[in-house]
């Protein structure tokens, strides 16, 4: 399943659907990967001058393997430390 079905189903349902998994692989192929895994995670999303909330959140998800949702004033009260409200973005938008 590319994209679980959010419509007829419970969110909760939709994400217990999401699932990752590792193949097999040789040892030398497990530390290669292993290593490239680390510096992706280390280096994705906004990083500087240090990591922010978002980007902090799936990173966190990505290591436990299980995705989370969060409610839409949560994710707005991470991002007003950078200067998000709802009003200055329909302000710019309209």
């Amino acid at each position: 399943m590319v994209q679980p079905d959010v419509k007829s189903n419970s969110l909760a349902n939709a994400l217990a659907q999401i699932r990752t998994t590792r193949r097999s692989r040789t040892r030398r192929a497990d530390s290669v990967c292993d290593k490239a895994y680390e510096i992706v995670l280390a280096n994705a999303g906004a990083t500087l001058p240090k990591r922010d909330a978002v980007a902090q959140r799936v990173v966190g998800m990505v290591r436990a393997g299980k995705v989370a949702a969060k409610a839409a004033l949560d994710i707005e009260a991470d991002l007003s430390h950078v200067g998000y409200s709802k009003q200055a973005n329909a302000e710019s938008s309209g």
